[in-house]
């Protein structure tokens, strides 16, 4: 497993750059500084470049929910889920559909205008303070199961062990080609672009072809967070 410090080190080496690898990227600065933070930019770009790759789906997402509480916070672990999705079962694992309604809709028809006795929920919405809310309220503990996905993954970049998560490290050279790409196009060096380009096109291929679900989430059907957190 290649660890981010090693893939720092990797990249240094194989761009040519006329700088040491260096020990430790914590506290780097100069070119070494930018080779840290284009090795963090490849594999965050990486994540970002298609919506289902296997390793960020999260199949079979659950969340425990408990009897009168109707409101609940979404996992902070996933940048989006798929509100097709959504079950409910208890503990013999009597599974059912969950149906998404807006909130307007919840609002008006169900909530507090329209009380009912708690019950297994058969309806849900994202409330304006990022919630969560089922309808009825659990009359027991149940499970709530979904798809989503989980939020990008960014290097740390205060530590050199850290390594990324989802690809083989076979895989991890990907990377690396990635962000010697950014290095020669910051220097306009188009022999080591080509390059780098041309290494790195055996791993996109790689990603494109076994990583990717068979069938692509829809994003009409996702609620995800925004910049600042929130959901919509």
């Amino acid at each position: 497993m290649s660890t981010y410090l090693e893939m720092v080190q990797k990249a240094i080496r194989k761009s040519g750059a006329k700088v040491d690898a260096p020990t430790t990227i914590v506290g780097a600065t100069g070119i070494t500084e930018l080779f840290v933070e284009w090795v963090q930019d490849a594999w965050k770009e990486i994540q970002l470049e298609h919506l289902g790759w296997n390793w960020r789906v999260s199949r079979d997402e659950t969340l425990a929910i408990t009897s009168a509480t109707d409101e609940y916070a979404i996992p902070a672990t996933l940048e989006s889920f798929d509100k097709r999705t959504v079950s409910v079962y208890d503990a013999v694992d009597d599974e059912s559909p969950v149906d998404f309604v807006d909130y307007h809709y919840w609002r008006i028809h169900l909530d507090k205008l329209n009380p009912t006795a708690a019950s297994k929920p058969i309806k849900y919405t994202i409330t304006p303070d990022d919630m969560i809310a089922f309808y009825p309220a659990p009359d027991q503990n149940y499970t709530v199961r979904f798809d989503g996905l989980t939020n990008v993954e960014i290097l740390d970049d205060t530590d050199d062990a850290d390594t990324p998560t989802g690809i083989g490290s076979v895989y991890h050279d990907g990377i690396v080609w990635r962000a010697i790409m950014y290095y020669a196009a910051h220097f306009e060096d188009g022999a080591k672009l080509a390059e780098a380009t041309d290494r790195y096109r055996p791993y996109q291929k790689f990603f494109e072809e076994r990583e990717q679900e068979d069938v692509t989430l829809d994003t009409t059907a996702m609620y995800r967070r925004n910049a600042s957190g929130r959901w919509w």
